[in-house]
């Protein structure tokens, strides 16, 4: 039996020989007996403390870089990318830290434009903290190669599991446009800087600008140049020309340590691009 319901049984059986001691008179005599009211003793429930929830990372900004790590973009990230192009989502998020660490794993789903999820990735953050902060603010990306992806805009969902508490962010989306990748008649060839005198067999650089033109921001998705000599037969290299160019803007491609062992007028050209320009190398001293 519970003690509260034990003491009120007790107290209804005080009151009830007490209104027994409070009868009428019996004619016998009379009777000086007075009833007394008898308080039951209760318990106070005693408040139990809400206990503070765990606290969980926070994803403080997102959006589609240029490159990856380039964190400045997020206050200027593009909208969309070309088609086989890399599409490179970048975060700032706090962590919060226990015993003087933080582990986590950050995830990011993409879904297409009917909501399917298409691909995921994950990655885990783990370190060490020697302040006392409760959180430590980091800096991540992915990058999701979208060869294999349809036109239209695509939605990047990212959230992070702080591992060390079993707690979870709120999530934020990136919501971004899969378009027709660069071509011949969205760019143009700006800036090109060359020695002014190259000789055979001697090592020299090339750099450009590729600037977007169009009315999208976009990717060059080009993986071959051609080497094109006046006389001889030409070449071609494999390069990685590509990147994500936002509408106005411009990427800075070089050739490193280039050589020839011939001497001749020589045209640096990518079809891909409808783009050339000539380079000349000298006989030796």
């Amino acid at each position: 039996m519970k003690r509260r319901n034990y003491i009120a049984s007790l107290g209804s059986g005080l009151t009830l020989l007490a209104g027994c001691a409070t009868g009428e008179g019996s004619g016998e005599g009379e009777t000086n007996s007075t009833a007394t009211e008898t308080e039951t003793a209760t318990d106070t429930p005693t408040p139990t403390p809400t206990p503070e929830p765990d606290p969980k990372a926070v994803i403080t900004d997102a959006g589609l870089i240029r490159e990856r790590g380039r964190y400045t973009d997020l206050a200027r990230s593009i909208t969309g990318v070309g088609l086989g192009g890399e599409a490179i989502v970048g975060m700032e998020y706090n962590l919060p830290i226990k015993d003087g660490a933080v582990s986590a794993i950050a995830q990011a789903t993409v879904y297409d434009d009917a909501g399917t999820q298409t691909t995921q990735s994950s990655m885990d953050v783990d370190r060490v903290v020697q302040d006392e902060s409760e959180f430590i603010s980091r800096q991540g990306w992915f990058a999701v190669e979208t060869d294999d992806w349809t036109t239209g805009t695509h939605t990047i969902e990212l959230v992070i599991n702080a591992t060390n508490y079993g707690t979870t962010s709120d999530p934020m989306s990136v919501e971004f446009d899969v378009v027709k990748p660069l071509g011949p008649e969205d760019v143009e060839l700006e800036l090109v800087e060359k020695p002014t005198t190259i000789r055979v067999n001697k090592e020299f650089d090339l750099t450009y600008n590729i600037r977007n033109v169009s009315d999208r921001d976009s990717s060059l998705v080009v993986d071959t140049v051609f080497i094109d000599h006046q006389e001889l037969e030409g070449i071609e290299l494999e390069r990685d020309i590509t990147g994500n160019i936002p509408k106005g803007g411009r990427e800075q491609f070089d050739e490193a340590d280039l050589s020839f062992r011939v001497a001749g007028e020589f045209t640096y050209q990518i079809p891909e691009l409808d783009v050339e320009f000539p380079f000349t190398i000298k006989p030796p001293k």
